[in-house]
């Protein structure tokens, strides 16, 4: 990123400099009036004026020795011309005046009674001529080399200055809500610093807030439901038989409310970053084996489990469980009579899938279905939090994995988790 920056800033400053250059040569010669060519053209035109002078003192070859010694000391080029060979602009100007100095090609000018034309250029033979233009390379050169090296400079300040606010958003991002970026003079970059620092603060303070009034929420919940499941149980002994079903089902709301709590403490827990996973490698047939086994007992629908081969796979195994039961439970929920568990692996990437054989995800709902509390509408009526899917998400996450949702052939909905096989 930083190198795209500091090529684009110095090719736009060189850039910059040749369109600066380009426009001051039109300004200069075309919009107003172009002194340097007539002071170069005055400065020719008194040594024109002599030669007119010496012309009736010396004869026709001296005059033409003293306009060769001219050439050579102006290292220049003499030659003569014909009338019809001056471009016309040029010789309207010639009328009024006896040097012209054209700063494209050639310069002209008239001399001696004759009025003979000649023309001028450069003579690129001429050592003093060479190096005059090689010093004009060097002093190009020499200024593309020190507009890089000051661009490189002070893109090296700001890269050192930016890699520490990386590092900083880096930080919070990964749940240390104490990084600060360094407020020194010399560090900042503009408001930057302090604005960031002013956002972690409160950042902070807010996640702060809600860690207290999630903690509290939970604890004020769960002490008057293990109250009532108390209650309930000295109930039951004493209850008949129809009364018993009712407090059951008392029971099973209060279980099903404790499950919302222990949910939602798991979620926020993950959003807050604060959950650190545990890497241990694993045998994924060894491990798929018995989550299914504890699973099944709680599912109506038959568990299938499908392994190409053993492999090793590199996860906190609490949280790997977590979303692997969080999954099931879903195809269960929502599913028919069957539900598939698919490892294998590909490449670099270890895949497992769970499907099941209900009615499917509409493919509008794919990205939905992860967000947290968010249930589709066909399945309002089933029992849930909408923190399952999410909370499934967030495992992946922490495990740099991938998920995503597609239609099975059984039917129903295909969840599948990738990881590196190289994690």
């Amino acid at each position: 990123m930083m190198t795209r920056l500091f090529v684009s800033l110095y090719f736009g400053l060189l850039l910059t400099m040749y369109l600066f250059f380009i426009m001051l040569h039109v300004l200069n010669t075309n919009l107003v009036v172009d002194v340097y060519n007539i002071i170069d053209a005055d400065n020719f035109s008194a040594e024109i004026t002599l030669l007119n002078e010496l012309e009736r003192h010396v004869s026709e070859d001296e005059s033409k020795r003293l306009l060769q010694l001219i050439a050579e000391r102006n290292k220049i080029i003499i030659e003569p011309v014909e009338k019809s060979a001056i471009p016309l602009s040029i010789l309207e100007t010639l009328i009024d005046h006896d040097v012209w100095v054209d700063d494209e090609y050639y310069d002209y000018f008239k001399v001696f009674s004759s009025k003979q034309y000649y023309r001028m250029f450069d003579d690129e033979s001429n050592n003093l001529v060479k190096l005059t233009e090689e010093l004009d390379d060097y002093i190009v050169l020499s200024l593309i080399i020190m507009l890089a090296f000051c661009c490189f400079i002070w893109f090296f300040n700001l890269h050192r200055k930016l890699r520490l606010i990386e590092t900083t958003v880096v930080n919070i991002s990964e749940g240390d809500l104490t990084a600060r970026v360094p407020a020194k003079k010399s560090l900042r970059v503009g408001r930057l610093n302090s604005s960031l620092n002013t956002m972690a603060d409160k950042l902070e303070h807010l996640l702060d807030s809600h860690k207290k009034l999630t903690l509290s929420i939970a604890h004020e919940i769960r002490s008057p439901l293990f109250k009532m499941q108390l209650h309930l149980e000295l109930l039951d002994k004493r209850a008949d038989k129809p009364s018993q079903e009712h407090i059951q089902g008392l029971e099973d709301e209060i279980y099903a409310i404790e499950e919302m709590v222990e949910e939602l403490l798991k979620f926020a827990q993950m959003e807050r970053a604060e959950l650190k996973p545990v890497f241990k490698s694993i045998v994924i047939d060894e491990f798929l084996e018995l989550n299914c086994e504890k699973l099944q007992k709680e599912c109506k629908s038959r568990i299938h489990l499908q392994v190409d081969s053993s492999f090793d796979l590199l996860v906190d195994k609490y949280l790997l469980s977590r979303a692997i039961k969080n999954l099931i439970i879903n195809a269960e929920k929502y599913g028919n009579t069957n539900i598939y568990v698919i490892a294998r692996k590909t490449d670099k990437k270890i895949q497992i899938c769970i499907e099941d054989d209900g009615v499917g995800i509409a493919e509008e709902n794919t990205e939905l279905i992860f967000q947290p509390y968010y249930r589709q509408d066909i399945h309002s009526g089933k029992a849930g939090f909408g923190l399952g899917l999410s909370i499934v998400k967030e495992i992946v996450n922490l495990h740099n994995g991938n998920i995503s949702v597609s239609n099975s052939h059984y039917g129903g909905a295909k969840f599948t988790l990738e990881f590196s096989a190289e994690s």
